[in-house]
């Protein structure tokens, strides 16, 4: 636990004690962590933060998944014109228009909470403790890396785009013979908020072929569509006991990015230190927090089934994309 940052109140507002220093906490942020520990803040200050971010979230996933449902309704809504009176379908939908405003603005509000709170622990410069590797993940993009060029729907699909993936002796479409190398990596958008540990939330797993020598990432996500990211390719076993080395902060926000740069850092150095080579797997810079977009989601396709949600940024099958 964070045990150099704590909660320390004055008479006018609350305020935190990080190290040597003392920082404010902004009133609205302080106002809903009231809200949210209704029988009080916790000894841990970090932990209590890092719990405000994740109902945050969870708040914002709820939001993504009204738009899915309410996307899935309309498309499927069988009702013919005459059915009812012009006069009813005005007002039914000026009512489900109202209900979708009220939904963007609790979106909205949401993701802006989340900026705002991942903003202000990022001031405090704390390196220890659960801030300390909330901090670390949330400074950087969840963006997909340019050195991950290649991405399939699923596990099938990468294992049709080359055989030599399959489990051998397997019958189970999309069995990937690969080396386990951690699972519950996390990206920002994957993760799994309802999870109360935020350790346990991430939905990416990632695995070492052998046979091609490939490392690749798997996500199955309760609420995102599966996929697979080719990570990279020609990487030689040594790089095993490495990953597993990456596994240790897999809990971290961003783990599977970290790994994704560190992978792509490796393999660029393979060419100068040849295959018996040893090449430190490396972060990158830390990028600044990035201001959401107003307005609410885009999907490309609703679910098959309001009762199971599933997001569409992927559809078709395998493609590569160039930067």
């Amino acid at each position: 636990m964070d045990s150099a940052v704590t909660w320390a109140c004055s008479s006018r507002r609350l305020q935190l004690r990080a190290d040597d220093h003392v920082h404010r906490v902004p009133r609205d942020i302080a106002a809903d962590l009231f809200v949210f520990f209704r029988t009080g803040l916790t000894e841990h200050a970090g932990a209590d933060l890092v719990e405000l971010e994740r109902h945050y979230r969870l708040i914002a996933l709820n939001g993504e998944l009204y738009w899915q449902v309410a996307r899935s309704a309309t498309a499927a809504d069988p009702r013919a014109p005459d059915r009812r009176s012009l006069w009813r379908q005005s007002k039914s939908a000026d009512a489900r228009l109202r209900q979708l405003r009220r939904q963007a603005d609790a979106l909205h509000e949401a993701r802006r909470k989340i900026l705002r709170l991942r903003r202000f622990v990022l001031s405090l410069d704390v390196t220890g403790g659960a801030l300390g590797a909330a901090s670390r993940g949330w400074a950087r993009a969840s963006d997909r890396p340019v050195s991950v060029s290649s991405v399939w729907t699923d596990a099938a699909a990468f294992v049709r785009h080359d055989p030599r993936r399959g489990l051998a002796g397997s019958a189970v479409a999309g069995a990937v013979g690969a080396v386990p190398l951690g699972f519950r990596w996390r990206r920002d958008g994957d993760d799994d908020p309802s999870v109360q540990d935020v350790g346990f939330g991430g939905t990416w797993a990632v695995g070492y072929v052998q046979a091609t020598r490939e490392l690749y990432a798997h996500r199955t996500s309760p609420h995102r569509s599966e996929e697979v990211w080719l990570l990279a390719a020609n990487v030689p076993s040594i790089y095993i006991p490495r990953v597993r080395q990456l596994h240790r902060r897999a809990a971290e926000p961003n783990s599977l990015i970290r790994l994704a740069r560190a992978a792509e850092v490796a393999v660029a150095g393979i060419g100068g230190t040849g295959a018996g080579g040893y090449v430190a797997m490396t972060t990158c810079a830390r990028p600044r927090l990035e201001t959401p977009a107003r307005g609410p989601p885009r999907f490309s396709r609703a679910p098959p089934n309001p009762a199971v949600f599933y997001s569409t940024s992927v559809v078709g099958h395998h493609r590569t994309t160039r930067n």
